[in-house]
């Protein structure tokens, strides 16, 4: 038994009006510029135009809604790890010097701090390269490392490390060598003021050479 498939034609005006209007407009089209028979039902087959711009709209409005998406759960993720401050300035009262010192925070884990100490005999620069990180699940709490390097001057005296042993200098002389941290700071809440306590191993190298290490106690007002 033979069945008589509709044809494309009759298929597009069962879709709709839209549909049916469209592929009418096509149909005369082709006639009035007198294209073959075999083109003009290919161009009855079907016509994409309302279809498509669908489709283009439903894409663009997924794509802006993932886009969206995307940025406001990177902000999230930046927000609830960040270190609390960008900058800050303060004093620092250790073993080796007491002076002030300022940090800033290049990303949200890596920190630059300089230092700069005067102590009894000389003035003395340091700079350090620190990592940062949440400590004991207390966003407030930070725990920091890192190392650097000193270069200072000092006059004749006697330095006495903080192990007992004294260095004698009987002239100026400069001061080289390289540093270390390790500490905890902790940012007071709803406050700009952060206080710290770190360890500060340093290896005197110009005028030793010899190891020192010395605790020191930080008070920053953090913006």
């Amino acid at each position: 038994m033979s069945t008589k498939m509709p044809s494309m034609c009759q298929i597009s005006a069962n879709l709709g009006p839209n549909f049916a209007i469209e592929n009418q407009s096509l149909q005369n089209q082709t006639q009035s510029i007198g294209l073959p028979k075999n083109i003009k039902a290919a161009c009855c087959r079907f016509s994409p135009n309302i279809p498509m711009k669908k489709l283009l709209f439903s894409l663009s409005i997924l794509c802006a809604a993932l886009l969206i998406s995307n940025q406001s759960r990177a902000q999230a993720n930046t927000q609830s790890i960040t270190p609390g401050y960008q900058t800050a300035v303060g004093l620092k009262f250790g073993g080796y010097e007491n002076g002030v010192s300022i940090k800033y925070f290049a990303n949200t884990s890596v920190s630059l701090e300089g230092e700069l100490g005067f102590r009894s005999h000389g003035v003395v620069f340091t700079g350090l390269y620190e990592f940062n990180q949440e400590a004991f699940g207390v966003p407030e709490l930070k725990f920091y490392y890192g190392a650097g390097a000193h270069i200072g001057g000092e006059g004749a005296g006697v330095y006495q490390t903080i192990g007992g042993n004294e260095e004698t200098y009987n002239s100026a002389h400069i001061l080289l060598g390289v540093d270390g941290v390790l500490g905890l700071e902790y940012i007071i809440p709803k406050s700009p003021i952060a206080v710290s306590v770190d360890l500060n191993p340093r290896a005197e190298l110009a005028s030793g050479p010899y190891f020192d290490l010395a605790p020191a106690i930080g008070l920053k007002y953090t913006f």
